[in-house]
């Protein structure tokens, strides 16, 4: 976002992630017609019951390229394509921040020392056409994000793979520690973390099919022919036509790949402006005007809980007033505007959106329920909307504009807090600057920190040689090196997935939420409005939906 604009437009895309979670119905099949016949095609706009929509065709217009990166080449984190996933799978998946298995059909994981072994269960896992999934197709694959000629993300998190440098520097693929022990393929990890997990999601190809990765050349060759649909895949759908700017996926044709509820999705890149502006059919919705068709709402919690983090090492007396005598209502109304809703059961610790402290000079926080205006002789700057307006305040809100979350809530932060009578500054620095000023422990005294994106620290962090923990160094600078959330998050990074000590977990959030000026705020709620037989995103950031949704609508009649 530059100085002095009022804010950043939000962009119309599509929420692919969202399409992804009804497209298809792992893991059962859809039931055949109670006479054995064909199903008929249902409304998709309205089907007769409660149930998911099956048949017809799902149309989806993008401004955004719909060619897509199945291989994740051009990701600095582990993105899966939300739209590829409907083609290719992954062994296991991510259900909400919960490791859950996808073409395993479970999962088990032992510790033996320093090395995990990670198991497996295929069960009948099987690609388009009916060849099963083997270990080989997984060691073949694997081989591929391993590589030195793959640029993607999944390389650096996949290589706690034991015997992953004997394959890097001498190319033998045998190394690597995938067996097949029955229906199973076991994976032996060293000294894994939550990433190596995570990469686990990777598309996995049959072996046939995948290149000697003898240079970079063959890797993106290998891209195009996925893209050509010219791999079979172990989704419920396969492509059909892929071109600049068109994708076509029909149902595939063995259902082990997985239960496809539509017949064909066509996605398609429309020219800027091309697809219906979200918030313009929400205020009419929001005045009582009755677009036209029939309209309806599908929602999607997503799985990120975000923090406003203060930065107390220097200001503290200043900051923790700050955050005591924000005004709820106007910050809450300006989040909701943003998109963002209250959701203060999804998020660890008491009950409550906001934090109150104790006034560092004695006394309560609050008075009477009225916010105290700023400390040091500053002029309020009340009414100033603008996220890089302000002027020299006592704050100043430094954001990560090129983060979508950031950059979408900083504007409705600033504005909140200038309204109730706080100078505040806001200020915009592009990704490698903000990372550097959080790094270093300099800047800005209030950073707004995205919880859901600490390996985005870690990724930058590595291009500079520096060795790190992902984890640990973006949040000793959240959490002001707090030894007793310091040693429990850290030890909820390193541990497998699933076995994090719960209690000590509970008793760190509980500490971060009490550590006045930190405030939990929300966990966004994606929504797409649906008319008729064609779905179309609302406004999106990135891959990350995020619609504004304070304007209420019934459902039927609208």
């Amino acid at each position: 976002m530059s100085a002095g604009r009022p804010g950043r437009r939000i962009s119309a895309g599509v929420l692919i992630a969202l399409a992804a979670a009804f497209l298809s119905g792992f893991p059962r099949p859809a039931p055949p017609a109670p006479d054995g016949g064909a199903r008929p095609p249902a409304s998709a706009s309205h089907p007769a019951d409660d149930g998911p929509v099956r048949g017809g065709t799902l149309k989806i217009a993008t401004e955004a390229p719909v060619a897509g990166d199945p291989l994740g080449l051009e990701e600095a984190i582990v993105r899966p394509d939300p739209s590829w996933s409907l083609v290719y799978r992954g062994l296991v998946r991510l259900d909400g921040g919960r490791l859950v298995g996808d073409l395993a059909r479970d999962v088990r994981i032992e510790r033996a020392g320093e090395t995990v072994v990670v198991r497996l269960r295929l069960d009948g896992a099987r690609f388009d056409g009916g060849a099963p999934v083997t270990a080989a197709d997984v060691r073949r694959s694997l081989s591929l994000y391993l590589s030195p000629f793959y640029t993607g993300a999944f390389r650096d998190h996949l290589s706690a793979l034991e015997g992953s440098s004997a394959y890097r520097s001498r190319g033998d693929e045998a190394a690597l520690a995938v067996a097949e022990e029955g229906d199973a393929v076991v994976l032996r990890a060293r000294t894994p973390t939550a990433l190596f997990f995570r990469a686990l999601q990777a598309p996995i190809f049959p072996a046939a099919a995948l290149p000697v990765p003898d240079g970079r050349a063959a890797v993106r060759a290998f891209a195009e022919r996925i893209r050509a649909g010219e791999v079979p895949g172990t989704g419920p759908y396969r492509v059909a036509e892929a071109g600049p700017g068109r994708l076509v996926l029909v149902r595939a044709e063995t259902p082990e790949g997985g239960a496809a509820l539509l017949d064909r999705v066509e996605i398609a890149t429309v020219e800027p402006g091309g697809t219906p502006e979200g918030a313009d059919v929400l205020i009419r919705l929001r005045a009582g005007e009755r677009p036209e068709g029939r309209w309806s709402e599908d929602r999607a919690p997503l799985p990120y809980v975000l923090f406003l983090a203060f930065d107390v090492r220097r200001t503290a007396r200043e900051l923790r007033q700050a955050a005591a005598h924000l005004d709820r209502t106007a910050l809450a109304e300006a989040l909701q505007a943003a998109g963002f809703r209250a959701r203060p059961e999804a998020a660890y610790g008491p009950p409550g959106l906001w934090t109150e402290a104790a006034d560092p000079g004695g006394g309560t926080a609050r008075s009477a329920g009225r916010p105290v205006r700023e400390t040091g002789g500053e002029k309020s700057n009340a009414g100033k909307g603008s996220a890089d307006a302000g002027g020299s305040g006592a704050l100043s809100l430094a954001y990560d504009r090129d983060h979508p979350f950031g950059a979408a809530l900083a504007p409705a932060i600033v504005s909140a807090l200038q309204a109730s009578g706080w100078s505040i500054a806001g200020e915009g620095l592009p990704r490698e600057a903000f990372y550097a000023k959080v790094m270093a422990g300099e800047g800005s005294p209030a950073f707004l920190w995205p919880l859901a994106d600490p390996d985005v620290v870690g990724e930058w962090w590595r291009l500079h040689g520096t060795p790190h923990d992902v984890d640990r160094l973006g949040l000793n600078v959240m959490h002001f090196s707090d030894p007793v959330v310091d040693r429990a998050l850290s030890a909820a990074y390193r541990a497998i997935p699933g076995t994090e000590d719960g209690a000590v977990l509970r008793q760190a959030f509980e500490r971060i939420a009490a550590a006045a000026p930190l405030v939990p705020l929300v966990r966004p709620e994606a929504v797409v409005w649906v008319r008729e037989g064609v779905h179309v995103g609302l406004p999106a950031l990135g891959r990350r939906p995020l619609v504004e949704r304070w304007w209420k609508a019934e459902k039927e009649g609208r």
